[in-house]
């Protein structure tokens, strides 16, 4: 048995191939030349794509739909080719793209803290070892807040922390759970190691106010912060926003991102806001809802809260990054009205490709990366 992953998702290889014929009408040798001839097209499509994208399904996408899915391949030749170093930095760096955003008049979460060995922030509190960073949670910090590592993605060693019992020295969560505060910070050495290892330093951890999702999008999603994964090309014309997709937090989730067991994404119409289907899972698996499987509210043809000024933020947040051609904003729906939160260069096209069953590898694209080779 052959198993692809991608994205967290595990794709039976034998079972994709048998799902195409059954359900589709694709048999084995039909399903290879799709493949080759995609994986040695302009966008370098593999395998693993073909299967989560659902590309065989032949009633849905012709030769000419399917051709326009960007593979990582291109990608990741996009990202080393067309973004300077220098400018990558800035959006890894949370903290760096933090103070941009805010120099620029970009309403943020509050910055509560800063740990880090020696690294400060403004006049933020900076804990620079373990003892310092308990009594910063025992004394310091307003609850609830949001934790995360500056430099990371797709949530991994955040963290979402309601109060703080001083009495048993514990920290409460969301969920109800308690762990003591010596423990909370063994864990993020701890991850703060296990991270760094695959990286050239350590960059910390930012400590944020938690922020409250829109009422509208709380009665659906519950209490977790919901956002958009919002695609930009920035050329000499400046930010132009050409895809986007909505990602959806489900149960107890302390974030929206997909991989966590549950949470959905959906298409959105990038003028109107206008939402899809939600689903999960890919390819043979993936699965669709009209409604949240929580709330049992309607989910298609939502339209989402402040979009028009989602758009304008979006933009505006891309124009602060000039030399970073390729953006992907996460775009917070939050109470007090939408909020940039973090850009991937060139990040989260996966999804949103995925989510509207539709390439952003077209003749467009192809047109604007001309035009940054002949600038």
């Amino acid at each position: 048995m052959i198993k692809l992953t991608l994205n967290g998702f595990e794709v039976d290889l034998a079972a994709c191939v048998r799902f195409a014929r059954k359900e589709h009408g694709k048999g084995p040798l039909s399903l290879l030349v799709d493949i080759l001839r995609l994986r040695l097209g302009r966008n370098r499509l593999g395998v693993k794509e073909y299967f989560v994208f659902g590309l065989y399904d032949d009633r849905r996408f012709d030769f000419r739909a399917k051709s326009e899915f960007l593979g990582w391949r291109r990608r990741r030749h996009l990202y080393k080719n067309h973004i300077p170093p220098e400018w990558l930095a800035i959006a890894h760096d949370k903290l760096i793209t933090y103070a941009v955003l805010t120099s620029h008049g970009l309403r943020q979460p509050e910055l509560r803290g800063v740990y880090h060995a020696h690294r400060s922030f403004a006049s933020i509190p900076a804990p620079h070892n373990p003892d310092q960073l308990k009594r910063f949670l025992r004394e310091e910090i307003d609850y609830p807040f949001f934790m995360k590592p500056v430099w990371g993605e797709e949530s991994q060693g955040a963290a979402s922390v309601e109060s703080v019992d001083r009495t048993n020295d514990l920290l409460i969560m969301p969920d109800g759970a308690r762990v003591s505060i010596d423990d909370f910070v063994a864990r993020i050495d701890s991850e703060r190691r296990s991270y760094c290892a695959g990286i050239t330093a350590d960059f910390g951890y930012m400590f944020q106010e938690r922020l409250k999702p829109h009422p509208k999008l709380e009665e659906i999603c519950g209490a977790c912060l919901s956002s958009a994964r919002i695609i930009v090309l920035v050329g000499q014309d400046g930010p132009e926003i050409i895809q986007a997709a909505w990602k959806i937090p489900t149960g107890q989730h302390i974030a929206d991102n997909f991989w966590r067991q549950g949470n959905m994404m959906a298409s959105i119409d990038a003028t109107t806001g206008r939402v899809g289907s939600g689903y999960h899972g890919a390819g043979p698996s993936r699965q669709f809802f009209e409604r949240h499987p929580d709330s049992g509210l309607p989910l298609t043809n939502l339209v989402l809260p402040d979009w028009d000024l989602a758009r304008e933020v979006t933009l505006a947040a891309a124009a602060c990054l000039p030399g970073m051609p390729f953006q992907g904003w996460d775009i917070a729906f939050s109470s007090q009205g939408p909020i940039a939160l973090e850009v991937q260069p060139i990040g989260g096209v996966r999804g949103t490709q995925r989510s509207n069953n539709a390439g952003i590898g077209n003749d467009h694209l192809y047109q604007f990366v001309d035009g940054l080779s002949g600038q």
